[in-house]
């Protein structure tokens, strides 16, 4: 797989990862208190992988709901509802960390960090149950993606970039209008002359709308408990849930596929803010649209931003060879130092929120909610509870919900 160019799927990689072992009722009880932000597949939503209707809830509220005490006549009379990322692991529940490492394969990636030196928003997790899916959809900063798949299986079906960008069917449909979501105008089945929107399905493709889906090579695998899955720069993917699933994943650049970004981010015109992320990780790479900047010159941008030469030595001297956790990931010297740049990080996105809120003319972001009726997102900042609730595990008790999971997975006494 010659600079991370192929999608490839590593069978029982991470199985050894106490993740593997945890149960939903595990993780309920080590981080029910933390919220995610829920949502459900609508073939005709043009929104971002098909996923509509997002709410905010606790971890525990959604398990509950949604994957424990689940029954067949239940999911009958209503939409399957999917936790589907949009807040990081650390600024989830960072003790989930000690359960999921970097796989080595990639532990070098790098992403942009904040003036903490942290990521809050990687890795991301996602946890549905059988039926939850996402539609083809091309990540923002067309850099490397994978997933560690703990419980259950996601089948993925993917059309690489180099094959969109080289087959002019493909490329005039994906990637000379950029969207969120693909559709084509067809015929209304009321008749009289009227057209309707017919959104793209890869998962009932319809080669009468789409005749492009023809030209394209489809990957399709499924990862399994225990397995992980990698993943190029730029490729269009969707993922199908088997089981009750729980995946964790991050969108990073392993110095390995500097030159395969490089080339996908110059063919791409710099779109889907691949250009912001070679800047934010490599001052360097400033402007490189505007300077109609080639691949070799983006590739070597890149080599000159401290966190690629980091990576790029770490590399070269074997730091690959074994799976990391997020403080060794970030260079930070212990669970602690990490779980407080991240509480630092997340108090200051509340605190440029409650600025931002305070300017608009609310005492409160409980009144800015309350009178405009704007939904939380936790995409764009955590709720003060959700703050303090990170901030609270940066010093676990010695009786804390971690060290009993821990106890639970040790003696195999897994909780049912």
């Amino acid at each position: 797989n010659e600079n991370g160019r192929l999608p490839v799927i590593v069978e029982g990689e991470v199985k050894s990862h106490l993740a593997s072992r945890m149960s939903f009722q595990d993780l309920k009880r080590l981080c029910g208190g933390g919220l995610t932000e829920t949502s459900v597949y609508d073939p005709g939503t043009r929104g971002w992988a098909g996923l509509s209707g997002k709410k905010v809830m606790t971890m525990a509220a959604y398990l509950d709901a949604h994957i424990l005490n689940r029954t067949k006549a239940a999911d009958e009379d209503r939409d399957l509802v999917y936790s589907s990322g949009a807040v990081g692991l650390p600024e989830f529940c960072p003790k989930l960390q000690f359960f999921m490492p970097v796989p080595k394969y990639v532990a070098t990636g790098v992403s942009p960090i904040d003036a903490h030196g942290v990521q809050p928003g990687q890795p991301e997790q996602y946890i549905g149950p059988t039926g939850t899916k996402t539609e083809l959809h091309m990540d923002n900063f067309l850099i490397p993606f994978w997933m560690s798949v703990y419980k259950g299986a996601k089948t993925f079906r993917v059309i690489l970039f180099e094959e969109i960008y080289d087959t002019p069917s493909l490329k005039a449909f994906f990637l000379d209008h950029k969207k969120t979501r693909w559709e084509r105008k067809v015929p209304s089945s009321g008749g009289n002359g009227a057209v309707e929107k017919k959104e793209l399905e890869i998962w009932r493709p319809d080669f009468a709308v789409f005749p492009e889906l023809l030209e394209a090579t489809v990957y399709e695998g499924t990862v399994n408990a225990g397995d992980w899955i990698y993943l190029p720069g730029g490729a269009l993917h969707a993922v199908s849930n088997e089981g009750d699933s729980w995946g964790v994943s991050i969108n990073a650049l392993m110095p390995q596929a500097i030159e395969t970004f490089a080339d996908v981010c110059t063919k791409a015109n710099f779109e889907w803010k691949c250009d912001a992320f070679a800047e934010a990780v490599s001052p360097a790479c400033r402007n490189l649209k505007d300077r109609n900047a080639t691949s070799a010159e983006v590739a070597a941008c890149l080599r000159q931003g401290e966190a690629i030469r980091r990576a790029s030595d770490l590399y070269a001297g074997g730091q690959q060879q074994r799976d990391l956790f997020l403080p060794e990931v970030f260079g930070l010297p212990n669970y602690a130092e990490w779980c407080e740049a991240t509480c630092a990080s997340v108090r200051d996105g509340l605190e440029e929120f409650v600025a931002e809120v305070r300017r608009k003319g609310f005492n409160d972001t409980e009144a800015y909610y309350r009178e405009t009726g704007a939904a939380v997102d936790l995409g764009a900042h955590l709720p003060a509870s959700q703050v303090e609730y990170v901030c609270s595990q940066c010093q676990p008790s010695p009786a804390s919900d971690l060290e009993t999971v821990l106890y639970n997975i040790a003696t195999g006494m897994m909780s049912k």
